[in-house]
Parts: C-alpha cells; structure tokens; sequence
C-alpha cells in the first residue's frame, strides 16, 4: 500500500515529499501493528488508513475527486477513530 501510494503521490507533493513520506511510513506502521491487537482495533485502523490515503489523494493528485468526497472521507475517519 505505501509504496504504491508513495509512486502515485510523491510527484505532486513538492515540498511536502519528505514529510509526506514520513507520515506515510508512520501510519503503515501503526496500520501493521494494529493487527496484533484485538480485530476492533485493527478494523479501525483499517478504515482509519482509507480516510487518510482518500484524504491524500484529494489532496495532491490533481483531478482526483469523486461524489460526496468530504462525507466519506469524514464517515471513514470517525468510524476508525471510534473503532480504534
């Protein structure tokens, strides 16, 4: 997943590379070490990590957009808060 979104990203992502490439490997890692948890847990943080890799895409990749974009991106956020 990471590194697929990182090809995708990274050219659109300017100054924000370095840290873009961070955060991604930080919540690949909480994602990875979420399933060694309780299946709750690791669901939420699954849901958690579409919120953010939607929420990146509309972010940086030019022209990527879908219907109701904002409401699943915040429907998958607070359901995988919550999970978690």
């Amino acid at each position: 997943w990471w590194a697929v979104l990182i090809v995708v990203l990274v050219p659109h992502a300017g100054s924000l590379m370095i840290p873009l490439l961070l955060y991604g490997a930080v919540l690949c890692g909480a994602a990875a070490v979420s399933l060694g948890t309780t299946p709750v847990v690791a669901v939420g943080a699954t849901v958690f990590l579409v919120s953010d890799t939607l929420l990146a895409l509309k972010m940086f990749v030019p022209g990527f957009s879908f219907v109701q974009q904002d409401l699943v991106i915040m429907l998958f956020y607070t359901a995988g808060q919550g999970l978690i």
